[in-house]
């Protein structure tokens, strides 16, 4: 586990595959990271499973993303997810096998982000 972004409002934990974007901004501010070594792959296709937006890392492997009202942000690989396990399948490019709804279930995202957390401080 590494913590590629550290700062008094925003915090990044990488525990691959896995990024997790936080911040302490509250339910009315904005917050952002600008994070140089985002430990993917350059021009690498991301999914916040909380949000199911899209993201693209730069050429280098960076990703700069914003959030409002303070939202978490739980980054995986695209290419990690697939349609069985219905979260997110609405961006998902093979959609055939996908049944039920397309929205996430947002306790599900939160609890397999947090897990890969805890994975890597040993909880």
């Amino acid at each position: 586990m590494s913590f590629p972004l550290a700062s008094e409002t925003t915090l990044a934990v990488s525990k691959p595959p896995m990024l997790a974007l936080f911040t302490n901004v509250g339910a009315g501010g904005a917050g952002s990271w600008n994070i140089a070594k985002s430990g993917y792959s350059g021009n690498t296709q991301l999914i916040d499973v909380l949000s199911c937006t899209t993201a693209t890392t730069n050429s280098d492997g960076g990703l700069t993303a914003n959030t409002t009202n303070g939202l978490p942000q739980i980054y995986l690989p695209l290419s990690s997810l697939s349609a069985s396990n219905k979260i997110c399948v609405s961006n998902l490019s093979d959609k055939s096998s996908a049944s039920g709804s397309a929205v996430p279930s947002l306790v599900l995202a939160g609890l397999v982000g947090f897990s890969y957390l805890l994975m890597g401080v040993g909880l």
